[in-house]
């Protein structure tokens, strides 16, 4: 990350695409700014992620397979 993307916004400079080097920028500012409010204290302590309420009551997650459709591994086509 630190020499791909840097390069990358020198590339599209060069070839006079300020419009792609802001958007790489924006991109990062944005990956970086979730991140760290992410590890910020009690960042996500009051988040209820949807799939919680979906997990079967008692089990464990792994057999949590729920009303997903059977997967054909026979190899015919």
């Amino acid at each position: 990350m630190a020499s791909v993307l840097p390069g990358a916004v020198v590339r599209e400079l060069r070839a006079r695409r300020p419009a792609s080097a802001l958007a790489i920028v924006t991109a990062l500012a944005a990956t970086t700014a979730g991140y760290l409010r992410g590890k910020l204290p009690g960042a996500t302590s009051g988040l209820r992620l949807p799939a919680a309420d979906a997990a079967p009551a008692t089990g464990s997650p792994a057999d949590a397979t729920g009303d997903l459709p059977a997967v054909n591994r026979s190899g015919g086509g």
